[in-house]
């Protein structure tokens, strides 16, 4: 979420956050350089805090100049997201699918995944992350393979490959057995 207003950020536990990158990446990191390089020359020059202030005379863009521009850049900054993802997804289905099927690389017998999701209605799939790969895979529900345990989110899992459909870059795996469960941590 970009903003101009400070948020908390709940996964971190911190009452404020703000990420800046590169200012060769984005347009809108650029600014945002801008922005702090002015406010720390203000606070030089007077030898006074800027915390809490709410004057912008010193600033290259006001508030409201920010905010069209945010509101200009959002959608870029979703898809050029969305593109990335999309890209590591399709090469990690790429270097699975050639190591599984033509040995192209060596792979581990077995996984560790971590349980984020547990399967609703008649999905036969339980959603976890490869740990090694930090990748999305697909676990056949345990119990329907004999298993006495449901998986939990939180839970952790050795796994074995089943399946690798590269041109829907998603991997199946088969639990081996249950390495830890989520409410023994």
């Amino acid at each position: 979420m970009v903003s101009t207003t400070p948020t908390k950020h709940r996964f971190l536990g911190l009452p404020q956050y703000s990420k800046v990158t590169s200012p060769l990446r984005r347009y809108g990191d650029i600014i945002m350089h801008w922005q702090i390089e002015a406010a720390l020359r203000e606070e030089a020059s007077t030898g006074k805090s800027l915390m809490n202030s709410t004057r912008e005379d010193y600033l290259p863009f006001s508030r409201i100049e920010v905010d069209k521009i945010i509101n200009r850049l959002q959608p870029h900054e979703r898809l050029i997201s969305r593109a990335s993802r999309n890209a590591e997804t399709f090469w990690l289905a790429q270097l699975f699918f050639r190591a599984y099927y033509f040995k192209e690389a060596a792979l581990p017998e077995s996984f560790t995944v971590l349980v984020y999701s547990t399967p609703v209605g008649r999905n036969h799939f339980v959603g976890t992350v490869l740990k090694e790969y930090s990748f999305d895979v697909d676990m056949t529900r345990p119990e329907l393979l004999g298993f006495m345990e449901e998986a939990r989110v939180g839970d952790t899992w050795e796994v074995k490959i089943d399946n690798v459909n590269a041109y829907v870059r998603r991997v199946l795996v088969t639990p081996l057995r249950l390495i830890e469960r989520a409410d023994n941590k």
